[in-house]
Formats: structure tokens, C-alpha cells, sequence
């Protein structure tokens, strides 16, 4: 333990032996490198099923994407044929 129990100061033990600090950091260490990919893993998957119903009914992050009736009018030239304009946003929409 760390803290004396009624005074709450650190230990007389714990301050003067810096090898069993040390020990205890690499202990620490070693458990944090084990749990990262479980933690990871969960953590990946929470995100997935929290966000999956979000991306299947509102398509804002994955899947086809629309140009906005506002966002046509800014990209559209002046007096561009509309056929010319369907072009010009088939070419932006190919990878």
C-alpha cells in the first residue's frame, strides 16, 4: 500500500525503495500491453453498433453521396447547359 492508514502520508517502505517502484511501473506496463488489443477490439466494436443504424437510415457518413439543391446552384456556371453541368459532377463523383 501506498499511504500510511490513518495519516494518509506516504509510507516510509514505498519512498525508499525505488527498485520496487520501478517493478510495479513494469508490471503496470506489461498489463496496459496485454489489455490494449482486448480494450481496442471493444472499443472498435462499441463504435460500429452505436453508429451502424445512423449510417444505414441518414447515409451522411458512408455509402453514395448527394449533391444539395443549394450546393448544385453555387458549383452550376453561369448559363452552363444542363447537360454539361451532369457531366461536370459525374466526373467529381468518380474516384
Amino acid at each position: 500500500h501506498v499511504f500510511a492508514s490513518r495519516t494518509m502520508a506516504l509510507r516510509r517502505a514505498f519512498v525508499d525503495a525505488p527498485d520496487a517502484l520501478a517493478r510495479r511501473f513494469v508490471v503496470a506496463g506489461i498489463a496496459h500491453v496485454v489489455l490494449v488489443p482486448f480494450v481496442f477490439a471493444f472499443m472498435s466494436m462499441r463504435f460500429f453498433l452505436m453508429h451502424a443504424q445512423d449510417w444505414r437510415d441518414k447515409k451522411r457518413y458512408l455509402g453514395p453521396r448527394e449533391w444539395s439543391p443549394v450546393a448544385r446552384w453555387a458549383f452550376r456556371e453561369l448559363n452552363e447547359l444542363p447537360h454539361l453541368f451532369e457531366a461536370r459532377l459525374a466526373l467529381l463523383k468518380k474516384p
